[in-house]
């Protein structure tokens, strides 16, 4: 059964022989899976998407945030459910508490989520916070997992938020705003300050309330990071094809 899937997708380029829309496979998705993949497999190499031998990778984990709804409180305003981080790196176990959840390890000093774009911007909100971006809501996740963790004092080798997406991103200049230290900070302490309850049972809203600025401005990496620049890093011509595939199918949405 595997080969008659392996099959489809390799037919999935071409308009007379597929039998899906071509995105299903060249999407930034599957892009950011191969370039996770290959750092992983060539763990000594100096770049920011680097992954350590003793360290790990995954696509799609459940991120528990600060302001999880609970079982007894799914009606609470500005509550929000699980957000889902495209690739995580580091050192952490997927399932433990709850299906599709990432914890940390006790040791992990090495902890960097990204977010994949090809022409599509961040998100600018949630349900019940319309201003709660996605760069804000993906380090604030961080700042929870730490305090869960008990890592939150602990020095990391890297702690880090990166937004990959083409050179040519029509909204590039305002993605690079969004994740600026100072924009994450106001918008993380708008958050908590719209939030009802502010001793929830893990205790990440206490601390961020008090300590925000300081995660955010010493402790936490962002950045945005073109995937021109990671696929001549890598260097591997299959690895262009794709990226010019996912480009070409992907052009719809360039300015939408």
């Amino acid at each position: 059964m595997i080969d008659k899937i392996i099959n489809l997708l390799n037919k999935s380029h071409d308009s007379t022989l597929s039998n899906m829309p071509p995105t299903i496979l060249y999407n930034e998705g599957w892009m950011l899976r191969l370039v996770l993949d290959w750092f992983k497999n060539n763990p000594g190499v100096t770049h920011k998407l680097a992954i350590p031998a003793d360290c790990n990778w995954y696509s799609e984990a459940l991120l528990p945030s600060p302001f999880l709804r609970g079982p007894k409180d799914k009606n609470k305003r500005f509550a929000e459910g699980y957000t889902h981080a495209d690739g995580v790196a580091g050192k952490f176990d997927i399932g433990i508490i709850n299906k599709g959840e990432l914890s940390l390890k006790p040791e992990c000093d090495f902890l960097y989520i990204t977010e994949a774009k090809m022409f599509s911007s961040l998100s600018a909100g949630t349900k019940n916070a319309g201003y709660y971006n996605q760069a804000a809501r993906n380090i604030a996740c961080i700042a929870d997992l730490s305090v869960r963790a008990n890592l939150i004092n602990c020095s990391f080798r890297r702690l880090a938020f990166y937004v990959l997406l083409p050179e040519s991103h029509s909204d590039m200049n305002n993605i690079k705003t969004i994740i600026s230290k100072q924009h994450i900070t106001a918008t993380i302490l708008r958050r908590i300050n719209d939030f009802e309850n502010y001793d929830n049972e893990h205790g990440s809203i206490s601390w961020l309330r008090t300590n925000t600025a300081d995660f955010v401005s010493k402790k936490i990496e962002t950045d945005v990071i073109t995937w021109e620049k990671i696929v001549k890093f890598i260097n591997d011509p299959s690895l262009e094809v794709f990226y010019n595939r996912c480009l070409k199918f992907n052009q719809k949405y360039k300015n939408a």
